[in-house]
């Protein structure tokens, strides 16, 4: 169905949304109908109207030849430590769902710090309708933004957590054993963590998502998945 790549893989990893918008729709059938970049666009901007949020940024990553769609949207609420965004994804080709997450952003850097998990909406059917996607969209929006509030917690207990220079040079080797801090990223995260006047496991889980910031937005989910487990499994450790 999309087997022509019709973007470079610098062009993929921050598209403009002029060109996901113009990416062609498959045809139809009795069992598949997908929804286009658009409709999924266009829902999400009515849905975050009538929740009284507009966008203030909007970042998008996709696959090569268009079919799948990754985009970052920073609204207009702030919380206390960053910029409460919207995630969305969609697919072209069946190879996932519309879905939607909470994420947050750093105030000064304007930086994605953390992703929660994707809410999906069920996979495209023969059933299409504009209004019943805007009723799911809006619906699926609004859970994940009520769980920003867990996020922003979640992240000041980081902050609480404060520990010396041993713990912080162990907690980078099993960073490094466990791949959430690769070999090639170790000297940037060493210049940039060990200048911290004070070690805290905010500091240090915000430094390696910072890594990568640049990367695919795909990339920068699941690296941020894989980030979040490293740290909880690791908070006992930092905690002592």
């Amino acid at each position: 169905m999309f087997e022509k790549k019709i973007f470079t893989t610098s062009e993929a990893k921050r598209i403009s949304e002029a060109k996901i918008l113009n990416v062609n729709n498959p045809e139809y059938t009795d069992t598949y109908s997908p929804y286009s970049h658009r409709m999924v666009k266009e829902a999400t901007e009515s849905a975050l109207r009538e929740l009284g949020f507009f966008t203030q940024e909007k970042l998008y990553s996709c696959s090569n030849d268009g079919a799948n769609v990754v985009s970052l949207w920073r609204l207009n609420s702030e919380r206390v430590l960053g910029n409460v965004c919207i995630a969305w994804r969609n697919s072209l080709n069946k190879f996932w769902s519309v879905g939607y997450c909470e994420a947050l952003m750093d105030d000064f850097y304007k930086r994605v710090i953390s992703f929660g998990k994707f809410a999906n909406i069920r996979r495209h059917t023969g059933q299409l309708t504009d209004e019943g996607l805007h009723h799911l969209v809006k619906l699926t929006v609004h859970k994940s933004l009520d769980k920003i509030d867990s996020l922003v917690a979640w992240h000041n207990e980081l902050a609480e957590i404060e520990f010396d220079e041993p713990t912080a040079e162990r907690l980078v080797a099993l960073a490094m054993r466990e791949n959430a801090l690769l070999p090639k990223n170790f000297k940037d995260f060493e210049q940039s963590f060990f200048t911290n006047p004070i070690f805290n496991l905010r500091a240090f889980h915000n430094d390696l998502i910072h890594l990568i910031k640049d990367d695919h937005l795909q990339r920068l989910m699941e690296y941020s998945i894989k980030i979040t487990r490293f740290i909880e499994k690791v908070r006992p450790i930092a905690h002592k």
